[in-house]
């Protein structure tokens, strides 16, 4: 089954820190963005790479620089980029991992069968296969919450069992899939 990837543009500058205001530096940011993913992609056994930005392109190079499997989508009109990234989960259902940090994103992306995956944890993958020390350490899906929410988890009650040293389920699925990025 062909695997296609979904990237949400804006979270990923924005985790590591490169939105601006400044329309120019955004651009700069854009387009370095979409070198690095471009090159990335190169070898992976991805069929389509879908790089979403909000808004219209301002130089229409941008288009073209991807080339293959990476498609740079703009969402030109009335939609913003997560309608954008939700209707491409509901496209490609379970062939689909969907890069984003947005908590609403990632939970739509999953209803459809997708499996989400945080920004930060991209480019944690990205930074080390293109052989660059990272400062980005992965985040668990209790921290996106913290991050989303602007506050705490709720603690949880009672004895754990099992391992302590052994990943969640739900943290190990998310390992498999970021270690096939």
């Amino acid at each position: 089954m062909a695997r296609i990837l979904i990237l949400d543009g804006y979270n990923i500058i924005g985790a590591r820190g490169g939105m601006r205001a400044d329309r120019e530096i955004l651009e700069k940011e854009r387009r370095i963005l979409v070198g690095e993913v471009s090159e990335w992609a190169t070898g992976r056994d991805f069929s389509e790479i879908h790089l979403v930005f909000d808004g219209y392109p301002t130089d229409r190079d941008l288009l073209l620089i991807g080339g293959g499997v990476l498609r740079v989508v703009f969402s030109e009109g009335a939609h913003n980029a997560d309608a954008v990234i939700v209707a491409l989960a509901r496209k490609y259902r379970e062939r689909a991992a969907v890069v984003t940090s947005d908590r609403e994103v990632r939970r739509d992306a999953a209803s459809f069968g997708a499996e989400p995956v945080g920004a930060k944890d991209f480019l944690e993958r990205l930074d080390r296969r293109r052989g660059r020390t990272s400062s980005h350490a992965p985040r668990s899906e209790a921290a996106l919450e913290k991050d989303a929410e602007g506050e705490a988890p709720p603690p949880t009650f009672g004895k754990k069992r099992g391992n302590p040293h052994r990943l969640s389920r739900k943290d190990r699925a998310q390992k498999k899939l970021l270690d096939k990025l």
